[in-house]
Parts: structure tokens; sequence; C-alpha cells
């Protein structure tokens, strides 16, 4: 057991009495969890972070408790699921430009929406967005569906095929929810979600 600040990445007992998980945006994974060699700019790398997120992630499936999953997120969700990842989309000389300095407000480039998915309902079949991310899903785990793309073919949002919610978009929705009514509407979708997960949960709750 590896504890430090009180806090054991393999415990999942913090989900207790929680609703909800959002997992945020971050630094690489390794490489090894899905079988690659690492890219020399794969860095940043938190083991113990991605294990502890893992650890919730996983408790929150098997409850079926809606998860939002943002950027890091969303490949550590493909990852944990036994997709991978492609580690440098900068190799790629037609790709756009994904690798902003850091999460903003300003929108740089568009993604498609699929229609009649869970994202369409508050983004519409295009939407503008922010990007922060140099790594993106290579093979997409069969749990999972594609529901939004940059313009560069880039995946930008995942829905889990089998769960009630369970979201994941490439951008940083947080930064431009200030400014973006739809891009604040995913969260307003995560907090709907949370109150019907807990309407399921209390049936379950009295007859314990």
């Amino acid at each position: 057991m590896d504890v430090t600040y009180g806090i054991d990445p393999l415990d999942a007992s913090c989900l207790e009495g929680a609703s909800g998980l959002l997992l945020p945006g971050g630094g690489d994974i390794d490489p090894e969890w899905y079988g690659a060699e690492r890219h020399p700019r794969t860095i940043n790398v938190s083991h113990r972070r991605d294990t502890f997120e893992r650890t919730l992630m996983a408790a929150a499936l098997e409850m079926d408790m809606p998860i939002l999953a943002i950027c890091h997120g969303m490949q550590l969700l493909n990852v944990h699921l036994g997709g991978t990842l492609v580690q440098h989309l900068a190799d790629d000389p037609e790709r756009l430009d994904h690798d902003r300095d850091r999460p903003r407000a300003d929108a740089v480039h568009e993604v498609r929406v699929k229609k009649d998915s869970v994202l369409s309902d508050v983004l519409g079949p295009h939407a503008p967005v922010n990007s922060h991310h140099h790594q993106g899903l290579g093979h997409i785990a069969g749990e999972l569906e594609e529901i939004a793309w940059a313009t560069d073919d880039v995946l930008e949002a995942v829905v889990h095929k089998d769960r009630s919610w369970v979201v994941g978009v490439q951008w940083h929705p947080e930064a431009m929810a200030p400014i973006d009514p739809r891009q604040l509407a995913i969260f307003k979708a995560l907090v709907v979600e949370a109150a019907q997960y807990e309407q399921r949960r209390q049936p379950e709750a009295r007859s314990a």
C-alpha cells in the first residue's frame, strides 16, 4: 500500500456519498500501460495520480455513476478500457495545432458532433472549442463510441456505450464555460445526471 498524505491510490472509498466523478486534464499517461514504447515528447507522467484516477474510474463505472472525463481524463478512460494513445499528434504535419500553451477561453478550431448524441443536445452539430493537448486517442476501446471530431479528424469526444452517462471530451470546457453557454451546458448535464443517479440509488439505500 502506497499511502501519502492519507491517500491510498488503490482506495476508492472517497466516492462514498458522491453522485458523479469529474476527471480533469493533466500530464501524459505511461505508454507501458497500453503496450507502447515511450515517445521523447511523452512527459509529466504521474503513476500515482493515474493509478488513483483509474481506481475511482473503475468504481464509478461499476456503480454506473456519471463521469465527465476532460482531456487527460478522456485519454485515461480510453487506456483504462483497453485503448491506446497517439503520443504526439504533431508528428503528422497534416494535423491542426492542438497543443496550445495552456487551456484558454478562446476557441481555436471547431468540432463536428454526431447527430443525436449526448453532446449534440448541448453543442449542436458544430461547436468551437479550445485545444491544449499534444496526444490523442489511437485505438478506441470497444466500450466507447466516437461522437465528435476536429476538422483534421482527431477524435474530440466519446461516450461509453453501456453506461448511463460517461462522456469524455478532448478540449477544456471548464475554461470556456464562463463565456460560452454551450460549454457550461456540459457541466449542467453532469449535474442533472448526478441528480438522476441519486434518485436511482435511493431505493438501494433504503433496502440496505
